[in-house]
């Protein structure tokens, strides 16, 4: 389970959220262009859809 103080007793707000900003840039750029290639379409791949399992947590597991 995640655990959000032990989390930013090693990193801050700031560094998760270029974290995540530079993974989505990652994403279009290199792993989006490939997933379409892949499927051989005309339409290309320009959306993912991603599952947490927040078991044991909650919404405010990620507010705190």
């Amino acid at each position: 389970m995640l655990n959000v103080p032990e989390l930013f007793k090693i990193t801050t707000e700031e560094r998760m959220v270029r974290h995540y900003i530079q993974e989505y840039e990652r994403l279009m750029i290199h792993k989006f262009p490939a997933c379409s290639a892949a499927k051989n379409s005309e339409y290309p791949i320009t959306q993912g859809f991603t599952i947490m399992d927040i078991t044991g947590g909650g919404v405010s597991t990620f507010n705190s």
